[in-house]
């Protein structure tokens, strides 16, 4: 039996607490979180929200299913911690392992792209973009592979980007692009750059992720592209962006603010 409470006119049942070994027990039983709560936001997030879980998603997302591509796209994560996590996510119907290094959404899964888009859309409007936050390497990962590869050109294209304020060696990058092939190189591959692309990280990482525009950044001169100035103007053309933001930052809405958005 629980015990009544009186708060003003209303009266609370209040269940006593469950004894300790009772309370062990239920944590040895769930591995996710248990919000005991019928509220489908909270049976959701009962599988979503450990750390790295949405991250996993949305490299499967993006076309990962190796277990060393899905690290690619979280450097940070212990492969100890990823193989967990991924067994968790299986063991709840998200995930589908389809070899044993290999794994593949579900239609569960899949059904978690708007979710993505939704989230991403709602930390470019309302969460500042910070240097810190910019990992040379995945944002260069991320750069080759939403390559718009349907509007490049036809003969392969050697693009040279030199990140002014990483540190080697992560400071130059080469991407030899062509419609059907993508490769990206951290070192000189021996062949002549069409184009050069000067800039910092975090204003590269901008341009990703559709904050601010190649031309916009060109005009305030914190990007400088040197080649023929035909491939140069196709250049916005090929560049593709995060496909989880479908609206740009909330102060990105003035031709002044391009430089309050890099501030």
């Amino acid at each position: 039996m629980g015990r009544k409470c009186s708060q003003d006119h209303l009266t609370v049942l209040v269940k006593p607490k469950m004894p300790a070994p009772a309370r062990r027990f239920r944590r040895s039983v769930y591995h996710m979180a248990d919000y005991g709560q019928y509220c489908p936001v909270a049976k959701a997030t009962e599988v979503l929200d450990q750390r790295w879980s949405l991250l996993i998603i949305r490299e499967l997302l993006l076309g990962s299913s190796h277990v060393n591509d899905i690290r690619r796209g979280v450097p940070r994560m212990s492969p100890s911690l990823l193989s967990r996590r991924l067994r968790e996510l299986v063991r709840q119907g998200m995930v589908a392992q389809s070899a044993p290094d290999s794994f593949t959404l579900t239609p569960a899964g899949e059904a978690l792209r708007p979710v993505l888009e939704a989230l991403g859309t709602w930390g470019a409007r309302w969460r500042p973009l910070d240097a810190s936050d910019c990992d040379p390497r995945l944002l260069m990962r991320d750069v080759a592979r939403t390559l718009n590869r349907d509007r490049l050109p036809p003969s392969r294209t050697v693009l040279h980007f030199e990140l002014t304020d990483a540190v080697m060696p992560e400071r130059h990058w080469w991407l030899k692009v062509s419609p059907t092939q993508t490769d990206l190189h951290d070192f000189n591959p021996g062949m002549e750059p069409d184009l050069v692309i000067s800039t910092d990280v975090l204003t590269l990482a901008k341009i990703w992720r559709g904050d601010v525009t190649w031309e916009a950044m060109r005009t305030l001169g914190r990007v400088r592209v040197t080649g023929p100035r035909e491939l140069s103007n196709q250049l916005p053309i090929w560049w593709g962006t995060t496909p989880f933001v479908t609206t740009g930052p909330a102060t990105a809405d003035s031709g002044g603010e391009w430089e309050r958005a890099l501030a």
